[in-house]
């Protein structure tokens, strides 16, 4: 009779109570004498038995093949990383394989409708994922903890400024995100103007 475990796990086979000792089989190889009726199988092939009662009184058992299953890579990943600001995202990402389910977690517990090889995040908190794959093994993936940052802020589509010096007399305006690359200087009367925004 056919039997099947996922890698890392471990099936018992069974075999009749009442004999002195039991010397189990793997693929015709010898795995000692036991007093045991059973048998702890955690690698795939043919499995079998010989109990006795003394010399001249045996038992040979039918044969049980095992195979394995390989269990799925559950590696997850962040993107960009770890510490977000307030109001973006990380996207958690553990790699596809055919045939595989997605069941995302975080500290609260699974993550209702969040069933695809990622998952975006904008909340802080602790993420894994388990997959399952065609055969029914699963694996837990590792834990990515997302940290919001306080007060930081969103560069995206921002203004550079490199080594800026706003002219004597001048007004400059600018709105959104702004990005300083070096130094920035005003001369005697210039105006700068900054709306809503993040100065970096």
């Amino acid at each position: 009779q056919p039997q099947a475990i996922c890698a890392g796990s471990s099936i018992t086979i069974n075999a009749t109570t009442g004999f002195a000792t039991y010397q189990w089989f793997i693929n015709s190889v010898s795995q000692g004498v036991s007093f045991n009726p059973y048998f702890n199988a955690t690698v795939a092939g043919d499995y079998y038995v010989i109990a006795s009662y003394g010399t001249n009184c045996r038992g040979l058992s039918n044969t049980v093949h095992l195979t394995v299953n390989p269990s799925p890579v559950a590696a997850l990943t962040i993107n960009p990383g770890n510490n977000i600001c307030a109001g973006s995202t990380a996207t958690l990402n553990v790699g596809s394989c055919g045939g595989c389910t997605y069941v995302w977690h975080d500290q609260n517990g699974v993550i209702a409708g969040a069933t695809s090889s990622s998952y975006v995040a904008g909340n802080a908190g602790s993420y894994y994922v388990v997959v399952t794959n065609s055969y029914g093994c699963p694996a837990q993936s590792n834990t990515q903890v997302i940290t919001i940052i306080p007060g930081c802020c969103i560069v995206g589509g921002a203004t550079t400024l490199n080594n800026h010096v706003v002219p004597t007399g001048t007004t400059e305006n600018y709105s959104g995100n702004v990005v300083i690359n070096g130094t920035f200087s005003m001369d005697l009367g210039s105006t700068v103007n900054f709306s809503p925004g993040c100065i970096v």
